[in-house]
């Protein structure tokens, strides 16, 4: 059934859809001349040894006046069955066709057709009988044609033929590709006229092509781009002063030698200062995790970039309180044996009652391989962590000891292994030393074992640090293991009550 005829707007390189002097725009017809109608001088062409008068839009509001005429149309291909062909934007008028004529045309061709209007018997209806159909010049041929005497940088003729292209989306059937080659055209006129304004250093092209990014194409972004143009700023001055202000005015911050939207420069900040603050810099990661509650409004996720830095800041010291209160934990936890307001650095194990007594100099952070942590604020690497057993009457200490060393046989780079018995007025002990690989770094590490036969308890080290580290890491294991304090034991081996 059909539907649209689009009218060309535009048929070759003048730019003019309809030509009002003696002379047919060039076109498959062998020649026209001119004849006056209804007071008004009109055009004629031949095709095939017949006369069409070349028809205007506004002729089709008038169907008594092309009554038992032929015409010519210039119109846009849609879609045909049988002897029927649909075209756009031509409202009221039956097309017919023989099928042969239109079978290789495709949706979106442009066509001259030429025909006569006679009255459709069927429905007594305007109707337009195709006796051809010739191939008229394409949409992309027609912006080149109007493109083809435009300079490069006449900025003001290429800025007329974007706003014309978005006007014939509007007109014509297919307005997706009218509307692909008005990005297309802006964005090829921003480019040029970006990088003319680089190679002249002007101030006003550079605004001008923001001006079109803002206004046409409602791009700030790739405006920032533009302003974000080295040049720019090494030029400074008043035009580099009111570049700033345009940027700010748009929203956009100076971030990593670029303008960009606010809530980008907020991420890439926080990345930046996440990465630079030490691992155990607890005051940096709060002090972080503040700044990003104070930019919830623009940064995105912001609550969870907080949380991370509180997470990451309470690994460093657990009992720092401002970190423990943002993240809803209990200020004074009761897991201490140190003096109320002091920093926390003793633990005490709640199930067993086993209380180990903090390396001099060594600060308590978040558990590794363990239930408590001590880390040298010095070092990179040293720690040690300790980790607690409540085991059933009886137990064998060395069948305890090959169950629990049998993983640490199986890390990377696993060698230099060295066993050694430890002296414990708690009960048996033992110690083994070795080292392992860390990707590419070699670690030494210590693991100890010490078994508290009545209380049914063991407690075992581990530490870890560099080669060059070994010594004071020693030094360290050694003094938890001397000062380790068990619960009194009752009269039948069990362990007394934790108060």
């Amino acid at each position: 059934m059909l539907r649209h005829l689009a009218i060309l707007p535009v048929l070759l390189a003048g730019g003019a859809a309809w030509c009002a002097d003696s002379r047919a725009p060039n076109g498959p017809w062998t020649e026209s001349f001119t004849m006056t109608l209804k007071d008004s001088e009109r055009t004629f062409v031949v095709h095939n040894g017949a006369s069409f008068l070349i028809t205007k839009p506004e002729d089709f509001a008038d169907r008594d006046f092309l009554l038992d005429k032929d015409i010519l149309v210039m119109g846009k291909f849609e879609r045909g069955q049988g002897d029927r062909i649909s075209l756009y934007n031509l409202p009221g008028f039956e097309v017919r066709s023989a099928p042969e004529l239109w079978s290789t045309r495709v949706d979106g061709d442009n066509l001259y057709l030429f025909g006569h209007v006679g009255t459709d018997a069927e429905t007594g209806r305007p109707a337009l009988r195709l006796s051809g159909i010739e191939s008229a010049p394409s949409d992309g041929q027609i912006i080149a044609n109007r493109l083809a005497n435009i300079q490069k940088t006449d900025w003001d003729s290429r800025l007329a033929t974007v706003t014309w292209a978005r006007e014939q989306a509007a007109q014509q059937g297919n307005k997706e590709f009218w509307l692909q080659q008005s990005d297309t055209l802006l964005t090829k006129l921003v480019t040029d006229a970006s990088a003319e304004a680089e190679a002249k250093q002007d101030f006003n092209l550079a605004q001008r092509a923001m001006d079109w990014c803002v206004d046409i194409q409602h791009d700030a972004i790739r405006a920032g781009r533009i302003g974000s143009m080295a040049w720019i700023r090494a030029k400074g001055g008043e035009g580099a002063e009111q570049v700033s202000k345009r940027m700010h005015r748009l929203g956009l911050e100076f971030y990593r030698e670029q303008w960009r939207p606010r809530g980008e420069s907020l991420v890439l900040e926080y990345d930046d200062r996440l990465a630079a603050i030490s691992w155990k810099d607890a005051d940096g990661f709060y002090k972080l995790g503040r700044w990003a509650d104070a930019n919830s409004e623009f940064m995105p996720q912001a609550k969870d970039r907080s949380y991370r830095a509180y997470q990451m800041g309470l690994r460093a010291n657990p009992d720092h309180a401002g970190m423990r209160r943002e993240l809803g934990l209990d200020v004074n936890s009761g897991e201490t044996t140190a003096d109320p307001g002091q920093v926390r650095l003793d633990y005490k194990d709640a199930s067993t009652g086993v209380i180990l007594k903090a390396p001099p100099g060594w600060r308590r952070s978040e558990s590794i391989n363990g239930d408590a942590t001590w880390i040298d604020p010095k070092s990179e690497t040293a720690y040690v962590s300790a980790r607690f057993l409540q085991l059933p009457a009886h137990v064998d200490f060395n069948k305890l000891w090959e169950a629990q060393t049998a993983t640490l046989k199986s890390r990377p780079g696993y060698a230099d292994a060295n066993e050694a018995p430890v002296e414990s007025s708690h009960g048996q002990a033992k110690t083994l030393h070795y080292s392992f690989k860390e990707g590419n770094y070699k670690r030494l590490a210590e693991f100890s074992l010490v078994l508290n036969g009545p209380d049914k308890t063991a407690v075992i080290l581990e530490a870890s640090c560099a080669e060059e580290e070994d010594q004071s890491v020693r030094k360290a294991a050694s003094d938890v293991l001397s000062k380790l304090v068990f619960p009194a034991a009752g009269p039948d081996g069990e362990a007394a009550p934790v108060p």
